[in-house]
């Protein structure tokens, strides 16, 4: 669903609260694989996770949505380690 990554997307880059009531499973459902396939998954997250519960997805998407973004995380903290070490060089 595009609207609904618009508004995440808005969100995260305005900090204002994304209008998500309403949203239906399928509707998260398919905003998560449209975020993945547009690798904004991660940079989503946060705006998606400070929703109220009752406006999340369900636990388990909310859980590998969470799951994606730390390891995105981590892998940023990796590569940002390897370069500094290759400046240090």
């Amino acid at each position: 669903m595009s609207q609904l990554l618009c508004e995440l997307i808005n969100a995260t880059h305005t900090g204002k609260e994304p209008d998500v009531y309403g949203v239906k499973e399928e509707d998260w459902e398919q905003c998560f694989d449209l975020a993945l396939q547009q690798q904004v998954l991660a940079m989503t997250f946060p705006t998606m996770a400070a929703l109220h519960k009752e406006h999340r997805p369900n636990f388990t998407l909310w859980s590998k949505w969470m799951a994606y973004a730390e390891s995105t995380a981590k892998l940023s903290r990796h590569k940002r380690e390897i370069v500094r070490k290759k400046r240090e060089d």
